[in-house]
């Protein structure tokens, strides 16, 4: 997978001020990029269960499907796998590129709609660079 990687603090922190399924843990980028490329990678899931997980189980019918616990779009891209999360104060957002193999793993401390487009973006802006090379 072709690693790009923005953290600040490295460090996991507990937050005592949100409940959630979260565990009240936040990570900086870098590992929910490691976790989300472990999981993709082969490494969390027997092959069995990971087919499993990436199967549509719910087609919407508007170009977006639901495997277990992720988003799923086919497009010219090829099948792009992906999952938010937040809470009262933070947000993220990963997505996996099957064709090209890219992770992109996003995070805000400002629980904004908004990084879904700018995960968008910054994953276009990638894919253009890598094309250009």
């Amino acid at each position: 997978m072709k690693k790009v990687i923005y953290c600040f603090s490295g460090k996991p922190v507990w937050n005592h001020s949100c409940i959630g399924c979260n565990a009240c843990v936040v990570y900086c980028p870098k590992d929910l990029y490691r976790w989300s490329a472990a999981l993709h990678g082969g490494k969390v899931l027997s092959d069995e269960m990971y087919k499993k997980m990436t199967e549509v189980h719910t087609d919407c019918g508007d170009g977006t499907s639901y495997g277990y616990g992720l988003m799923i779009f086919d497009g010219s891209e090829g099948r792009v796998y992906m999952h938010s999360g937040s809470t009262p104060r933070f947000l993220c957002h990963v997505m996996y590129s099957t064709q090209r193999e890219l992770l992109l793993a996003l995070m805000s401390n400002h629980a904004s709609e908004s990084l879904f487009s700018v995960a968008k973006d910054v994953s276009n802006k990638i894919l253009q660079e890598i094309d250009k090379r």
